[in-house]
């Protein structure tokens, strides 16, 4: 129910439901299309898409007061931001010349320190039986 109390009518609930249909067999057709590097803004356009009919229909925003509708546009936007801040992100990271380190083959390093003594087993002494060998 909404806040004028009456749901949204069969006729519209169907077209909303054939929209979506429609725009999932397009998800769907476009997955298989080599679009290059417009496959993601194409796909966020769809999911976009998809996302305001359900905000519109079914969970009936549209019909909603204007607080309602502010606080879901807030947080739409700031989800855009996130977004934009991960492209952004992703876009430079090679422009500044940082890279993240390559992982080195097994075995290439030698341990140093404590765990190398672990890897070599009991340490060797010189000294011989009773000689300055300390035993419990």
């Amino acid at each position: 129910m909404t806040a004028g109390g009456r749901p949204p009518g069969g006729q519209a609930l169907l077209v909303a439901f054939g929209a979506l249909l429609a725009l999932a067999a397009a998800s769907f057709a476009l997955s298989y299309a080599h679009l290059g590097r417009f496959v993601t803004p194409v796909a966020l356009a769809v999911a976009f898409a998809k996302a305001a009919i359900v905000l519109a229909v079914f969970m009936e925003l549209s019909r909603e007061s204007a607080s309602i509708r502010l606080a879901v546009a807030a947080a739409g936007l700031l989800v855009a931001l996130l977004i934009a801040f991960v492209v952004g992100d992703v876009a430079t990271r090679d422009a500044i010349g940082v890279t993240p380190p390559s992982p080195e083959p097994l075995g290439a390093r030698v341990p140093v320190g404590p765990s190398r003594r672990l890897t070599e087993g009991p340490a060797k002494t010189s000294a011989g039986p009773g000689e300055g060998a300390m035993r419990p």
